[in-house]
């Protein structure tokens, strides 16, 4: 999820959780900006960590240590 909102600065990006999909306050799992996520994503996949499955039509989760661990605390990487 981007909040767009321009009141708050850059648009914050998070991923959906059910525990705090109500609350907006909760901001450790979230990154800066919608390029951070992409770029993480764009690396993931360079670096092997994500790839496509064709069989399931879905990406699959190859590596999630190799994600640095400030990546993985966002819950978004």
């Amino acid at each position: 999820a981007v909040c767009c909102d321009d009141t708050d600065g850059p648009p914050l990006v998070k991923g959906l959780h059910v525990e705090y999909a109500h609350s907006p306050e909760v901001t450790h799992a979230q990154a800066v900006s919608l390029c951070t996520f992409v770029t993480w994503q764009l690396v993931a996949i360079e670096e092997g960590w994500n790839r496509y499955d064709p069989e399931s039509g879905f990406w699959k989760l190859e590596n999630w240590e190799a994600f640095p661990l400030e990546w993985r605390l966002t819950g978004i990487a």
